[in-house]
């Protein structure tokens, strides 16, 4: 629904997209690299230079997955992109960006900070985000995209008091519904 409501934006219409679905790993049965994975990489990758060859693409938007092995896979991307000149736009930073930043090894860092350097621009979601990353990115690179939901900066935080005898309970859970993102959790902290 996101994603649909970004394309719907009038921002678009003097822009021919293509989309490059990269639909070969699933971090919820494994995170082990196997063979199958890497000879879908490379077919990917023979798509992707097709598309940046036949369509000369100005912009390549990406989302970076701070991950090791999705990171790895992002840095060749951007690494063949640049190869070809093209402008890369990085789309929302993600929450784990700090977190594979400071938990890294040194290599890590550099090729987080290598790939931080050869960005053109950021897309984040909200202001809260654009400052939330402000110590890894310059802000003057950095853009704010309409969100799908009113952007929370200006909302005060509510304390949450259980009501009496009350029925009905309104909950928005606003992520992925995965169990990498808290869904069972959330759930079991409602009582």
């Amino acid at each position: 629904i996101v994603y649909q409501q970004l394309l719907d934006l009038d921002l678009w219409s003097n822009y021919k997209i293509t989309f490059l679905k990269l639909n070969y790993f699933n971090f919820q049965k494994s995170r082990a690299v196997r063979v199958l994975q890497v000879f879908k990489l490379f077919i990917h990758i023979l798509r992707y230079l097709y598309i940046i060859i036949t369509n000369r693409p100005k912009y390549i938007i990406l989302s970076i997955s701070f991950d090791k092995s999705p990171f790895y896979k992002d840095l060749l991307f951007i690494v063949i992109g640049k190869l070809f000149k093209k402008k890369i736009i990085q789309y929302d930073m993600g929450q784990y960006a700090t977190d594979f930043y400071n938990e890294g090894n040194s290599l890590q860092k550099k090729l987080f900070k290598f790939i931080i350097n050869n960005i053109t621009a950021y897309l984040v979601q909200g202001y809260n985000t654009k400052k939330k990353y402000k110590f890894l990115i310059d802000e003057k690179k950095t853009y704010v995209l309409p969100c799908y939901v009113n952007d929370s900066i200006g909302i005060p935080t509510l304390k949450f008091e259980p009501a009496k005898n009350k029925v009905q309970l309104d909950i928005l859970f606003f992520s992925l519904l995965t169990d990498s993102k808290g869904l069972w959790t959330a759930l079991k902290a409602i009582p």
